[in-house]
């Protein structure tokens, strides 16, 4: 059987475990509510983008009218990927599948013996391809 003072030790363990785990609780909750005002903060851009993503697609009735520089033609050897992926955590499944597709398109384009340049935006991203 214990004794009193392993007992007392025991306590005393016990609670300040109890204290470290509650001083990393508050740290969690601050982090927490940074990341969701950054997800806030960021919600103005992700519509402004949107947007513009919408409005270049809508103009786009018939391809032969786009200008040779945005459609390109069958004989030009030069791609240009832009892979666009975060600086920061919290939405890896997006920069793995954005990076995924990205080289699958690089291989086929490689594999079709073209030449293929790479615009990262984002570290993500860069992070991805660079491996």
């Amino acid at each position: 059987m214990a004794s009193l003072k392993d007992l007392r030790d025991r306590i005393s363990s016990v609670q300040s475990t109890k204290k470290i785990t509650s001083a990393m609780k508050l740290v969690a909750g601050a982090r927490l509510k940074r990341a969701q005002i950054a997800v806030t903060s960021s919600r103005p851009y992700v519509a402004k983008m949107q947007g513009l993503i919408n409005n270049i697609t809508s103009s786009v009735k018939n391809i032969e009218n786009l200008p040779k520089i945005v459609k390109g033609s069958e004989s030009n050897k030069i791609h240009l990927i832009v892979l666009i992926t975060s600086d920061r955590g919290l939405c890896g499944s997006f920069n793995t599948a954005m990076a995924k597709l990205a080289t699958k398109k690089i291989n086929e384009l490689l594999n079709s013996n073209k030449i293929v340049k790479i615009l990262c935006i984002g570290k993500k991203g860069y992070n991805q391809l660079k491996r």
